[in-house]
């Protein structure tokens, strides 16, 4: 989970950087595989016949681009390694600074469906009973079946204090189940912490944001003092992160 936010950052800059390399150094392209540059010619071909014969006009050339890119990192069979598009890359941002306003739940897409991928502790959605792999079908009675992930967020956040209505569909259920969850502002301390036994430390890991590895040394250091020899660290349900934050 930490890699996909990883290379979801880089790989437009970088594809860009092949297209700019490719026009702007014809000699040293030449040398290169030309099957690769083939490969982006072909792309570009594409492009320009949906632009010149589809039955449609006003084509978002954008959204086929980023569609494209989407297909290729389908095929590495890698449900971590995914293209963020801008408002999703910037939604991210938002979340991984440790505040913000919602529900409290880390959602992704699976199989066109949104699904929960972890309940943030002590947030309305934990606290109304929401679960890791529950699947939302519609938000304030709109269908969100096939929905883009940023467009999913926008629905979901809201002044502090509005209500939403979730309905959730859970494995094993044959009918969903409306959740109403009054928004909050969500604080996200990753780490928390404390001596389950009198040389054991129990630490649980819940995400991977800016602050994670200060909050991690500074319980270290106080589960230390506390006289804690051994740690448990718990990583069930950490949706991931920033992979900075992961390396520290």
């Amino acid at each position: 989970m930490i890699r996909h936010i990883f290379r979801g950052k880089i790989l437009y800059s970088v594809i860009l950087a092949l297209l700019v390399f490719s026009v702007g150094n014809p000699l040293l392209a030449s040398s290169t595989n030309l099957t690769y540059f083939k490969s982006l010619d072909l792309i570009r071909k594409v492009l320009e016949l949906i632009k010149s014969d589809y039955v449609e006009e006003n084509i978002d050339e954008q959204k086929l681009i980023y569609g494209a890119i989407e297909g290729m990192l389908k095929k590495l069979d890698d449900p971590y390694t995914r293209f963020m598009e801008p408002k999703s890359f910037k939604e991210m941002q938002v979340e991984t600074q440790g505040e913000f306003g919602g529900l409290g739940i880390v959602i992704s897409i699976k199989d066109r469906m949104l699904t929960v991928v972890s309940p943030i502790d002590d947030t309305p959605a934990a606290r109304a009973g929401v679960m890791a792999g529950d699947m939302i079908i519609k938000i304030d009675g709109k269908d969100v079946i096939d929905i883009a992930l940023h467009d999913a967020v926008k629905l979901l956040r809201g002044p502090v204090g509005s209500k939403v209505v979730l309905s959730i569909l859970r494995e094993g259920d044959r009918e969903s189940k409306d959740y109403e969850l009054t928004r909050e502002i969500i604080k996200l301390p990753s780490v928390k912490y404390w001596v389950i036994e009198p040389n054991i430390g129990y630490i649980r890991l819940t995400q991977f944001i800016q602050t994670s590895s200060e909050d991690l040394e500074k319980a270290l250091i106080d589960l230390e003092k506390n006289g804690a020899r051994s740690i448990i660290l718990d990583l069930r349900n950490n949706p991931g992160g920033l992979l900075t934050s992961a390396v520290e």
